[in-house]
C-alpha cells in the first residue's frame, strides 16, 4: 500500500509541476512580450523628463540618474529580445529570475527620482515627477500584472522612495502627501492583485480552451464515424481520417469537394436541408464519386452558426453500415431460404401460399401445392453417408427448378420433404389438376434419369402429393397438409406414385398419429408380444432355429410392416428393440431347460440399435444374464448397416464374432453393392429375401437369381436360409440348388411361444419318424 501511494503522490507532484510550468511560461509569454513596449514607455518618459528638469537642478545628478536609465531599458530591451529568439537556452526559473532583476532595477529608476532630483525643485517640477512617477507606477499594472512578484517589486521600489523623501521634509503638507502616496500604492497593490488573478483566470481558461479543442480534434479524428464540415456552397471544408476511410479517397481530394457534383444524388437533399434549418438524414445505397464504390451508408446533418445565429455552413455524420447491411440480408436470406440448396425454405413458402390464398379468394384463380417425398432416400443416406445424401438432395433441387414455371416456387421443407407451388393454373378445377399433373409427368422424366453422385449412381423416385385450392377458408397449414397427406397415400399405394388429396386422406393421418402416440406407453403397458418363426433344415426338414418377429397386441391389425418404420422416425425403435433382443433370448432359454434342442435363436437388429455405442457391451451382459451360449445367438443385419460405416461396422461385427454370436445378411440383394462387402464381414448366414423366393416358380429371372445368390454363398461357407417358401415346389428347386435351410408358411406361420413349443414337438416328431 505505502508504494501505490508513493507511486500516486509522484504522479500527483508531476502533474502539479507540468501544470505549474504552463502557467509560469503563459506568464513570462505575457511579460516578455509586454517588456518593449513598457521599455519604450520608459524611454519616453526619461527623456521628456531630463529635457523638463535640464538646468532647474544639479545637472550632474541629472546626467548620472539618465545614464543608468538609459543603460537599464537598453538592457531590458536586449533581454525581451534574447527571450523571444533564444527562450530554449535557457530555463524557465532562470528566465523569470532574469526578469525579476530588471524589474528591480527599471524601478530603481524612479526611486531615483525623488531621491536624486527632487531637491531644489520648484513645486511645478515637483509636480511634475509626482505625474510621471504616478503614471509609470499606474502603466505596470497592465504590463506587469500577469507576474504578480514583478508588479509588486516594482510599485513599492517606485512608490516607496517618493513618500520617504515627502516626509523627509518635515512639513505638514508634505505629510499628507507621502500618505496619499503610501495609500495610492495600497490601491495599486490591491488593482494588481486583481488584474493578476484576471490574467491567471484567462491563461487558464485559455488553457483549458487549448486542452479542450485539443480533445475535441483528437475525438473527433478519431471518432468512428466519418465527419465533415461544409461551406452554404455545399463545398467541404474539413474531414477526419474516418470518413476518408469510408469513401477509400484522400484527404487533399476531399477538402474542397463540391457536394454538388457528387455524382450520386440520392444523399445530396441531406446536405441541403441543413442549410434551411432542419436536420437531414439519409440511409441507403451509395455510390462513391472516385472510386465507384457500393456501399451502404447512414448520414445525419445539421446546420453550422456564427455568434449573431446566422447559418455560415453545416456538419455532417457518415457511418458505413455496409458490413451490417450485409449481415442482415445474410440473416434475411438464410430465414427465408434452405441452407443446403439456396431454395426458399418453409417461411417462404408459407409467405407465398398466404398471398395464394388471398388471389384464390378475390379472383378465384386456383393454385396447386404438390408435396414431394423421395422414396428410399432414407436408405441412400443411411449407407452412404450424409455427404452423398446431401449432394443428392442439391441435385434434386436443381432438377426441380428447372422442371417448373419461372412463377412456381420450389421449396425444401427438410430432409427429403419438397413442395412446389403452382400459381395462376385455371379457374376450371379439371383444368387446374390436369396442368397441374402435366408438371407431375415433367418432374418425373427428370428424376428418372440416374443422379451420378460421388461416382454411385442412384435411381431416384419419387412419391407426390397434389392438393389444389378448392374452399376459400382453408389456411396455409391446411392445404400443405392436404397435400402431404395425399403424398403419404401415394407412398402407402406403392411409392413412385402421385395422389390427389382427397377427403378421406385425413382418416389415414390421424391413425398415423394415434399409434405414433399408441406406440410411446406400448412398452410401459406390456403391449408387445414376441411370435416365432421355424427356421427348417432343407435335407431333414427338422426345426433347426427360429426367428423372433415383433406383435403389437393392443391392435393386431397393424402389422409390423406401419409401426417398426413409425418407431424408428419417432425413435422408440432403441428401448422397443432392447426388449425384443432380451426377451427372444429370454424364451430360447426356457426352450433350452425344457429339452427342445433347438439351435439357434435369429433376432432382427435395427441399425439404430446397432450403431449404439454401447450394443456390443450390452450383449455381452445379456449372454452373461441368462447364461447364454453365444453361438446359440444368430442377429440379423440389412446392408444398410455396413455400407454407411463399413470400418466401424466391421470392427463391430468382428467383436460380436469374438464374443461367439453369429451374423446373418437379412433381405439379401434388396439393397446396395452388398456383393462386395460379403468376403471382407464376418457374416455366417446369408438370408435370400422372399421377394426373390416368391415367384421362383414364374419368374426365370428370379430364379437364376437365386440360384446365383446360393452359388456365392457356398463359394463364401455361408449357409443360405431362404424366406417366404409357401409352396413344396418352391421348396424342391431351393434343394436342388443346394440351400440350407428355408422359412416360410409351407413350414409354418409365426407362433406364439406356447404355441411354438407345442407345433416344434409335433413336427419333429413326425419328421424324426
Amino acid at each position: 500500500m505505502y508504494i501505490f501511494s508513493t507511486i500516486a503522490s509522484h504522479k500527483n507532484k508531476s502533474k502539479n509541476m507540468s501544470q505549474n510550468n504552463h502557467f509560469l511560461s503563459q506568464t513570462l509569454d505575457v511579460v516578455y512580450k509586454n517588456l518593449k513596449l513598457a521599455t519604450i514607455a520608459v524611454l519616453v518618459n526619461i527623456v521628456i523628463l531630463s529635457l523638463v528638469l535640464y538646468g532647474s537642478l544639479n545637472n550632474y545628478n541629472l546626467e548620472i540618474w539618465l545614464v543608468y536609465a538609459l543603460l537599464i531599458s537598453f538592457a531590458r530591451l536586449l533581454l525581451q529580445r534574447e527571450y523571444t529568439k533564444k527562450k530554449e537556452s535557457l530555463s524557465l526559473k532562470q528566465w523569470e529570475n532574469l526578469f525579476v532583476i530588471g524589474v528591480v532595477l527599471g524601478g530603481l529608476i524612479w526611486a531615483f527620482v525623488p531621491l536624486m532630483l527632487m531637491d531644489g525643485l520648484d513645486v511645478l517640477h515637483q509636480a511634475m515627477l509626482f505625474f510621471v512617477i504616478a503614471g509609470m507606477s499606474a502603466g505596470s499594472i497592465a504590463s506587469l500584472s500577469s507576474h504578480y512578484k514583478s508588479v509588486s517589486l516594482f510599485l513599492v521600489i517606485t512608490l516607496a522612495p517618493l513618500a520617504l523623501k515627502l516626509v523627509s521634509f518635515n512639513e505638514e503638507i508634505y505629510y499628507y502627501m507621502a500618505l496619499l502616496v503610501f495609500l495610492f500604492l495600497l490601491m495599486l497593490l490591491k488593482i494588481a492583485k486583481t488584474f493578476h488573478q484576471n490574467q491567471i483566470g484567462y491563461i487558464d481558461s485559455q488553457r483549458e480552451l487549448k486542452i479542450s479543442n485539443s480533445h475535441l480534434k483528437s475525438l473527433i479524428e478519431n471518432a468512428p464515424v466519418g465527419i465533415l464540415s461544409y461551406d452554404t456552397n455545399l463545398v467541404i471544408l474539413e474531414v477526419n481520417s474516418e470518413f476518408s476511410n469510408i469513401l477509400e479517397a484522400p484527404l487533399s481530394y476531399l477538402i474542397g469537394l463540391d457536394i454538388n457534383t457528387i455524382p450520386d444524388k440520392r444523399i445530396l437533399p441531406a446536405f441541403q436541408v441543413s442549410l434551411e434549418n432542419m436536420n437531414g438524414f439519409y440511409e441507403g445505397e451509395y455510390v462513391t464519386k472516385l472510386k465507384s464504390l457500393q456501399k451502404w451508408i447512414r448520414i445525419h446533418t445539421t446546420s453550422t452558426r456564427d455568434e449573431e445565429g446566422i447559418i455560415t455552413g453545416g456538419l455532417g455524420i457518415i457511418l458505413d453500415i455496409t458490413d451490417r447491411i450485409k449481415i442482415e440480408k445474410q440473416f434475411e436470406y438464410q430465414a427465408k431460404y434452405d441452407a443446403l440448396t439456396n431454395i426458399p425454405n418453409r417461411y417462404t413458402l408459407m409467405d407465398r401460399l398466404k398471398q395464394e390464398i388471398i388471389r384464390f379468394q378475390r379472383y378465384e384463380i386456383i393454385f396447386a401445392v404438390i408435396f414431394i417425398d423421395l422414396d428410399h432416400f432414407k436408405n441412400i443416406n443411411d449407407s452412404f453417408g450424409h455427404s452423398v445424401g446431401d449432394a443428392l438432395i442439391i441435385e434434386v433441387a436443381r432438377r426441380l427448378s428447372e422442371s417448373v414455371r419461372d412463377a412456381d416456387v420450389v421449396a425444401r421443407l427438410g430432409g427429403d420433404e419438397f413442395v412446389l407451388l403452382l400459381p395462376d393454373l385455371s379457374k376450371d378445377e379439371k383444368e387446374a389438376a390436369m396442368k397441374a399433373e402435366m408438371i407431375i409427368h415433367k418432374i418425373t422424366r427428370e428424376l428418372e434419369v440416374p443422379f451420378l453422385i460421388q461416382s454411385h449412381s442412384f435411381d431416384v423416385t419419387a412419391s407426390m402429393g397434389i392438393a389444389l385450392s378448392q374452399k376459400k377458408d382453408l389456411s396455409p397449414d391446411d392445404i400443405l397438409k392436404h397435400a402431404d397427406m395425399a403424398m403419404y397415400k401415394a407412398k402407402k399405394d406403392g411409392r413412385n406414385l402421385n395422389r390427389f388429396y382427397e377427403n378421406s386422406m385425413d382418416i389415414y393421418i390421424q391413425q398415423r398419429v394415434q399409434i405414433e402416440n399408441d406406440l410411446k406407453n406400448a412398452l410401459k403397458h406390456n403391449e408387445f408380444e414376441l411370435y416365432f418363426q421355424p427356421i427348417v433344415d432343407v435335407k431333414s426338414s427338422k426345426i433347426v432355429a427360429a426367428e423372433a418377429l415383433l406383435r403389437w397386441t393392443k391392435d393386431v391389425s397393424i402389422s409390423p410392416e406401419i409401426f417398426i418404420p413409425i418407431a424408428e422416425e419417432c425413435g422408440l425403435i432403441l428401448p422397443i428393440g432392447a426388449w425384443v433382443v432380451e426377451n427372444a433370448i429370454m424364451e430360447f432359454k426356457k426352450w433350452q431347460n425344457l429339452g427342445m434342442g433347438i439351435e439357434k435363436i435369429a433376432i432382427n437388429i435395427s441399425i439404430k440399435q446397432f450403431i449404439e455405442p454401447y450394443f456390443v457391451e450390452s450383449m455381452k451382459q445379456l449372454i452373461n444374464k441368462y447364461e447364454m451360449n453365444p453361438r446359440a445367438i444368430e442377429l440379423e443385419l440389412t446392408e444398410s448397416v455396413f455400407i454407411k460405416d463399413f470400418e466401424l461396422s466391421k470392427a463391430k461385427m468382428n467383436n460380436l464374432r469374438d464374443l461367439g454370436v453369429h451374423l446373418s445378411i437379412d433381405d439379401f440383394g434388396t439393397g446396395y453393392s452388398s456383393l462386395s462387402y460379403l468376403k471382407h464381414l464376418p457374416f455366417s448366414t446369408l438370408k435370400i429375401d422372399k421377394s426373390f423366393t416368391g415367384d421362383i416358380l414364374i419368374d426365370e429371372d428370379d430364379k437364376k437369381l437365386v440360384s446365383t445368390m446360393i452359388m456365392i454363398a457356398k463359394n463364401l461357407d455361408l449357409n443360405i436360409v431362404a424366406e417366404g417358401v409357401e409352396e413344396f415346389a418352391q421348396l424342391n428347386y431351393l434343394g436342388e440348388n443346394k440351400a440350407d435351410y428355408y422359412q416360410g408358411y409351407f413350414c409354418s406361420k409365426p407362433l406364439k411361444s406356447s404355441a411354438f413349443i407345442d407345433f416344434f414337438a409335433t413336427y419333429n416328431a413326425k419328421n424324426w419318424a
